[in-house]
């Protein structure tokens, strides 16, 4: 969990991704994290920031370097050492980087120890529009609660999986 009530995230390479999207994301992710992951997860506030000293860094990159640094074939990863990073592949068409990013922020905002909560994952494949940006679904704690009911995830389209915690599963 983040100590601090902020938490900023800065793009280390943002000449990698067209100037124009990138901003627009920026803005739709912020305004996701700063309202319904908040309210969903408890997680802190975001502030996307150009100071390479951020709490979570963003590195863009191509597929096969992606492939490398994230140790299997995925378009992007998070990971902690020194600080939180994310890492994104810039191979893909614009709809679908921005998806990938958000999904990455999201899962290192909601588990930042990286201890296994991929609440993207098991909705991956689920995404909506906001402001013209293509933005991850999640699940939301109720998917992880056999005796709640309701919506499971944020665009209420999943559905409960035997197996939730911790496992790969798709869309469902």
């Amino acid at each position: 969990m983040f100590a601090a009530a902020l938490v900023t995230i800065a793009v280390l390479n943002p000449a990698a991704v067209s100037q124009p999207v990138l901003h627009r994301a920026e803005q739709a992710i912020e305004q996701q994290a700063n309202t319904s992951l908040q309210r969903a997860w408890n997680t802190p506030r975001v502030r996307f920031t150009a100071d390479p000293a951020a709490t979570i860094t963003i590195t863009f990159a191509s597929n096969a370097h992606t492939a490398v640094a994230c140790d299997e074939q995925v378009v992007g990863c998070h990971w902690v050492t020194n600080n939180y990073g994310i890492e994104v592949e810039t191979d893909a068409d614009p709809k679908t980087l921005t998806s990938n990013l958000d999904h990455e922020i999201i899962e290192t905002l909601v588990d930042p120890d990286t201890t296994g909560r991929e609440i993207c994952d098991p909705v991956e494949y689920n995404t909506y529009e906001r402001d013209g940006i293509e933005l991850s679904d999640f699940v939301l704690p109720a998917y992880y609660d056999t005796l709640s009911f309701g919506h499971l995830d944020q665009m209420g389209t999943a559905v409960r999986h035997p197996t939730a915690y911790g496992h790969r599963m798709g869309a469902f």
